[in-house]
């Protein structure tokens, strides 16, 4: 078996080393964001490290989404001042979908506003910075309604995360 695989590879150089190129440069296409697991640590941390944190809603019009700055907590914007939402195409890169009211850490280039994906941005609706309790292992029986209490806990503990949050960057 080893045989005919030698064999057949040194029929296909070329795709050998193409795939070898994809597979050593397969990492440098994800994120590396450092680990949350002191919160007061990580709004320290993202205050020292991001140039804009504001608080913003983004609205659709007809051309396209915008940011609203409503309150600044850091930098050189100004509430009112709006933005258009960046996005270059990186993995690392937050794309931003959804209207609504939103913590923004990032940097303004121009008249847009970018943010990574390691930032602690984050829409209000959905104010999760960790991640939801796993869902039950396939075959185990799911009791819908502990499963219902966990994500309301989960809920609950990342609004006040969040509200905590905003409270620490006022006192800045």
């Amino acid at each position: 078996m080893i045989k005919n695989f030698i064999s057949k590879a040194m029929m296909r150089p070329a795709q050998i080393l193409i795939l070898i190129f994809m597979l050593q440069s397969a990492p440098a296409l994800a994120c590396d964001c450092a680990s949350m697991e002191d919160h007061d640590k990580l709004i320290e941390d993202s205050f020292s490290y991001y140039e804009e944190i504001f608080i913003g809603k983004i609205v659709k019009d007809a051309n396209g989404l915008r940011i609203e700055v409503k309150e600044v907590f850091k930098g050189s914007l100004n509430v009112g001042q709006v933005l258009k939402p960046g996005y270059e195409g990186s993995s690392c890169d937050y794309y931003f979908a959804e209207e609504g009211d939103g913590l923004f850490y990032g940097l303004v280039s121009g008249k847009s506003f970018y943010a990574s994906i390691c930032s602690p941005t984050r829409m209000f609706k959905r104010p999760y910075l960790y991640p939801p309790p796993p869902p039950p292992f396939p075959g185990h029986e799911v009791d819908e309604k502990t499963a219902e209490q966990k994500m309301k806990e989960y809920e609950d503990k990342e609004r006040k995360r969040l509200l905590y949050e905003i409270e620490e960057l006022r006192k800045k």
